[in-house]
C-alpha cells in the first residue's frame, strides 16, 4: 500500500476543513522461486529425455543390427529418421508435463489458498519474461509433437504386414 500525505500546520486547518487525501494499492507476485524451480525441472527433463532417446535408440539399433540393414543403402537416414522420431516424441511428452505441473501448481496456490500469497502474473512489461518462457517452451512443445505424430504416421504407412492363416482346414464340413 502506498500512501501519499504532506504536512499541514494546525493552525491552517480549520475543524470543518476537508483535506483531500488519495491511497493506492499495488499488488505483485514474485515468480522468481518458480522460476527458478521451473528451470531446474527444465533442465532435469532434458537431461531426461537425452537419457530416454538414447536407451529407447540402443534398444532400437540391438533390435536392427547393422548386419540385418546391410542392403539397404539407406541405413542411416533410417538411423537418423529413427532418432529424430524418438527425441522428438519424448521431449515434447516430458515438456508438456512440465508446462502442466507448472500450471497447475500456481493455479493452485492462487485458487485454493486462504490468504493471497501468489497471484497471477500480470499482462505487461513486469511479467514479460514468465510469459514469453511459456510461450516459447509450449510452442516448441506442440511442433515436436506434430513432428512425432507426422513422423509416427510416415513410419506407419510404409509397413508391409502379411497375415498368414495356420488353420487347418475343417474336414467335417464337406
Amino acid at each position: 500500500m502506498i500512501l501519499d500525505y504532506r504536512e499541514k500546520l494546525t493552525s491552517v486547518v480549520e475543524v470543518s476543513s476537508k483535506t483531500p487525501a488519495s491511497y493506492s494499492f499495488e499488488y505483485f507476485s514474485s515468480y522468481e522461486d518458480k522460476m527458478n524451480s521451473v528451470l531446474i525441472g527444465f533442465i532435469f527433463m532434458n537431461i531426461l529425455a537425452i537419457l530416454v532417446t538414447g536407451i529407447r535408440f540402443y534398444f532400437f539399433t540391438a533390435r536392427n543390427p547393422k548386419s540385418v540393414l546391410q542392403q539397404d543403402e539407406s541405413i542411416v537416414q533410417a538411423y537418423s529418421f529413427k532418432l529424430a522420431l524418438y527425441l522428438f516424441d519424448i521431449w515434447s511428452e516430458l515438456m508438456f508435463w512440465l508446462l502442466f505441473f507448472f500450471c497447475a501448481s500456481i493455479f493452485i496456490a492462487y485458487k485454493l489458498s486462504m490468504n493471497a500469497f501468489l497471484l497471477l502474473p500480470e499482462l505487461g512489461q513486469q511479467s514479460e519474461a514468465e510469459y514469453n518462457s511459456f510461450k516459447v517452451v509450449l510452442a516448441i512443445t506442440l511442433v515436436f509433437r506434430l513432428l512425432a505424430v507426422l513422423m509416427r504416421i510416415v513410419e506407419q504407412s510404409q509397413i508391409d504386414i502379411y497375415l498368414v492363416d495356420f488353420e487347418k482346414p475343417n474336414m467335417e464340413t464337406r
